[in-house]
């Protein structure tokens, strides 16, 4: 779904971002910053962001939330 996004300049909303593993917040950093490209390792292909995509994250307070179930 990201990747789609990314090249038809959705818009995407990752919910609850700060529980995502280590290696999935590194690997947005660089969608993030002025490249605004995405590594994919398996298929060693580098996605350019359409001019329009826009990501929008959320997390929940630290202390106000008990965790995943």
């Amino acid at each position: 779904v990201l990747i789609d996004a990314m090249r038809k300049g959705y818009w995407i909303i990752l919910d609850e971002l700060n529980l995502a593993p280590t290696d999935v917040l590194e690997a947005l950093n660089r969608l993030l910053d002025d490249n605004r490209e995405l590594f994919i390792a398996e298929t060693q292909e580098v996605v350019k962001a359409h001019p329009r995509f826009m990501l929008f994250a959320t997390q929940n307070p630290p202390g106000l939330y008990g965790g995943r179930k």
